[in-house]
């Protein structure tokens, strides 16, 4: 070959990567017969060099450097310059390792370490499929598949991902069990870049956790939707507070005379898009943000705020129940704010009712005792509140300083019509008057409930039958 290039002379210099493997050789060629000086030899060798710099630094742009698989970088470029508009149907499937951090904290990073680099050499020799196996980092992979959109034969792929898994790894001598939960999104249909694509494989992967681990879920629009909204609320949030956005709702409580005794403050958000939002929608995104320690102590305070008032408008023997936030309860000086707002409306603590939930209660029985212990020194009641839906454990009932139980609706509904229902919510009744306990019954919406109730000897009431959540000028009136 040479001899037809009319090629006199040449040099050839190993290109090597860092590891010191030789990715290939840089040969310079001459039409004429001479040796090469040590200037252009140590000018070529330094060319080589550089090569294999260039290539190392491409093959770490594109790969992950622990399991040696494709990285974020290369899925994106992969998508966009290559399958985009060549392939007309694919799956983007998002994996997360269901409890890996448990593996991390027993058996040691190195461990864990080895674990993912298992995993992903199960993945890319044992699935079947034109697939190509990415890791994004920590325990995050995802998966191309490509020539594949109908969800039915995706299905049958993402089984087999769970299939592959249920076989222990070996990991230095031992098995290692772990689990993958699953999001998928699906090419065109779901998006028409990667960046999209993987965002919904994500959302998709936060809606299957939701079922459990060992899962998976495919993207919709009214998951898309819903992933809006929270994140709109979540932005918005902040500035609830300050722009006077939130609002306290009352709901009457009724002695069995239908005598008004108290009411319980319902927060509510006047959003200026969205309207009148339902707690059950901001109340979770404010515990994840921690913006519920303001909200809640704003919510303390306002309420205070309105008894006080009522007091002064000749309905003097009015208590306002609030509900406690799992992060309120759990701040330290909790009692000392709780006295802080006390003194500052000035009123008589015996007017106040906190409530916390079973779940709240038993998640730290000791921080509990002394928690609730403090609180109930300040002469403030502490009630129980949604009975039933929780933990349910009587114990606790007898450990904390408690004053209320307050029944769930779902104890009240049927309480009428099944005899067995009837005789669980009497049963109850007696034993929190037993430990000296007043119980409150949630969701009253029948008179025929309201005269059982009645007749069990439950203490005071509250639901549609007898007053609605209503602002707080109504009350006034």
């Amino acid at each position: 070959m040479t001899e037809d290039l009319e090629i006199r002379s040449y040099l050839g210099v190993p290109i090597l990567l860092h590891d010191g493997k030789m990715f290939g050789t840089l040969c310079v060629l001459r039409k004429e017969k001479s040796s090469f000086t040590s200037d252009e030899i140590n000018t070529i060798q330094n060319m080589a060099m550089f090569l294999g710099y260039l290539i190392d630094l491409e093959y770490v742009t594109i790969h992950d450097s622990l399991t040696s698989s494709y990285n974020l970088n290369f899925t994106t470029k992969y998508f966009d310059d290559y399958i985009k508009g060549k392939i007309c149907k694919w799956a983007m499937i998002f994996i997360d390792l269901d409890n890996f951090q448990y593996v991390n904290d027993t058996l040691g990073h190195k461990m864990g370490d080895i674990l993912l680099q298992k995993v992903s050499e199960r993945m890319v020799t044992e699935l079947e499929g034109d697939i190509v196996s990415a890791r994004l980092g920590g325990d995050d992979f995802v998966l191309l598949l490509s020539g594949e959109n109908d969800k039915t034969k995706v299905e049958s792929f993402l089984e087999a991902i769970l299939e592959l898994f249920s076989k222990p790894f070996q990991v230095e001598g031992r098995d290692v069990s772990i689990t993958p939960t699953m999001g998928v999104s699906l090419y065109p249909q779901d998006g028409l870049d990667a960046e999209t694509l993987l965002k919904h494989a994500d959302m998709a992967l936060q809606e299957a956790k939701k079922s459990g681990q060992n899962h998976y879920s495919f993207f919709n629009q009214k998951l898309n939707e819903h992933i809006s909204k929270k994140v709109q609320l979540t932005n918005d949030l902040p500035k609830a507070l300050s722009n006077r956005e939130l609002v306290l709702h009352y709901q009457p409580q009724f002695n069995m005379e239908k005598k008004m005794t108290g009411i319980e403050a319902l927060l509510r958000w006047n959003h200026p898009e969205l309207g009148m939002i339902s707690p059950l929608d901001f109340i979770p995104i404010a515990e994840e943000t921690g913006a519920i320690v303001e909200i809640g102590k704003w919510v303390m305070e306002t309420a205070c705020q309105n008894v006080k008032e009522l007091h002064q408008h000749g309905q003097s023997d009015i208590k306002v129940a609030v509900n406690l936030s799992v992060k309120q309860f759990q701040q330290k000086k909790i009692a000392d704010e709780i006295l802080t707002i006390l003194e500052k409306v000035k009123l008589h603590p015996c007017y106040l009712e906190l409530e916390i939930t079973e779940n709240m209660a038993i998640t730290n029985m000791k921080r509990t005792t002394f928690s609730l212990e403090q609180i109930k020194a300040l002469g403030v009641r502490i009630a129980i509140d949604d009975f039933g839906t929780g933990y349910s454990s009587l114990s606790y009932l007898k450990r904390f300083p408690l004053d209320v139980l307050k029944l769930d609706r779902s104890f009240i509904h049927d309480i009428t019509v099944d005899q067995k229902q009837f005789a669980i919510v009497k049963a109850v009744i007696d034993m929190a008057h037993a430990l000296e306990l007043k119980v409150v019954a949630e969701g009253i919406e029948e008179e025929s409930q309201f005269h059982l109730l009645k007749q069990m000897g439950c203490d005071e009431v509250q639901g549609y039958l007898l007053g609605k959540p209503t602002p707080f000028i109504r009350l006034l009136k």
